[in-house]
């Protein structure tokens, strides 16, 4: 299946369920359907077709949601464009997807007023793009990481089993929607039946502001940048909520928290998260990456691609579900990165980090 399709069915049998709410008001499930159908029906009317892509310039507001459900009903792939970044960025992103449409606060007036009957369709395929998200090189411009369905719903599946996500979920998204961290509170709420709640961006830096936004909307768990999710932890051992995920740095020790804590790592091209440990409060000092996501392979390999031996350091190369489908036209760099494993068929991305496997069988 497709994320716009378990959406669809989540608002068909629970329509009044609550599915995303931001600083300003909320939407049910129904209303999430009938939006991204008018929404969906413009972009059809606008000649956008299945396998192209379509922008979405937005502050941190419920209809990005709607917009994501109408580009993937349609079977086009969303590109995350953060309203903040330089204007020759975003013009280049707009240049090189070859994005039909881009969606914005003034067009989004026009696209609710559609007709939603034209849009209520849903053309998503497991081997159509969801999304192609920009990562900014460190050198020249960025380059676009497309991902397909399939790796979207591998990532969710296993997010929804380990954490237990069900209809009674509450997940904040903090990320930037320009990050493939915000998925992780984006679409597992929503995936789950739940209702994702979307951190207004004023409070996204102050800490007590935080606090207070998950004790009053009953949150239940989130994504945080390891700097930012330890500094609350350590503020705030109490924190209210049942589980926190942290990524994008090293994780140090921190205050003993009945929080469950998780380490994640993944790159944009593995779908979000590639390897995660659920730390252990009492004995954890140096904290590992951990194990491989189900349906997933984390080997560590020297500079031919070869199998390093168990313990010594190598390159991090990922093989399985979560893997995308390369870079937009960037072929050069897609067949340098994305390579075939030799030792277990299929692709293989090498990540450029250095890793090894400990002595518990753990990444680090």
């Amino acid at each position: 299946t497709t994320f716009p399709k378990v959406i669809l069915e989540h608002a068909a049998k629970t329509p009044e369920a609550l599915a995303v709410v931001d600083a300003s008001s909320s939407l049910t499930y129904q209303q999430l359907d009938e939006q991204s159908a008018a929404i969906a029906g413009y972009l059809l009317e606008q000649g956008v077709r299945q396998g192209e892509f379509v922008g979405i310039k937005l502050p941190r507001q419920k209809e990005f949601l709607s917009s994501i459900l109408a580009i993937q009903r349609i079977g086009a792939a969303y590109i995350p464009i953060d309203p903040e970044y330089p204007a020759d960025r975003i013009q280049y992103m707009v240049d090189d997807s070859e994005a039909k449409v881009v969606i914005t606060p003034e067009l989004l007036p026009t696209m609710l007023a559609g007709d939603k009957k034209t849009g209520s369709v849903c053309m998503s395929q497991p081997d159509g793009l969801a999304y192609m998200i920009y990562t900014s090189g460190s050198t020249g411009n960025p380059k676009g990481v497309m991902q397909p369905h399939r790796s979207l719903s591998a990532f969710l599946a296993w997010r929804l089993s380990e954490l237990s996500l069900n209809n009674t979920c509450r997940l904040a998204c903090h990320a930037s929607f320009s990050f493939d961290a915000s998925l992780d509170d984006l679409f597992s709420p929503l995936a789950a039946g739940g209702t994702c709640y979307i951190m207004p961006d004023q409070m996204r830096k102050d800490m007590d502001a935080m606090y207070s936004f998950l004790v009053d909307n009953q949150i239940t768990g989130m994504t945080m940048s390891t700097q930012l999710g330890m500094a609350m932890i350590n503020e705030y051992p109490d924190l209210p909520i049942q589980f926190l995920m942290m990524g994008g740095e090293k994780m140090l020790p921190f205050k003993k928290t009945p929080v469950k804590i998780i380490n994640g790592y993944g790159p944009t091209e593995f779908t979000v998260c590639s390897s995660y440990h659920v730390v252990d409060q009492e004995k954890d000092i140096d904290i590992p990456i951990g194990r491989p996501v189900p349906n997933t392979y984390s080997f560590i390999c020297d500079k031919y691609g070869n199998l390093m031996p168990l313990g010594m350091a190598g390159e991090l190369c990922l093989v399985g579900n979560q893997i995308a489908d390369g870079y937009w036209k960037r072929q050069d760099l897609t067949a340098e990165k994305f390579v075939e494993c030799m030792f277990k068929g299929g692709r293989m991305y090498r990540t450029g980090d250095l890793a090894r496997y400990n002595a518990e069988g753990e990444l680090e």
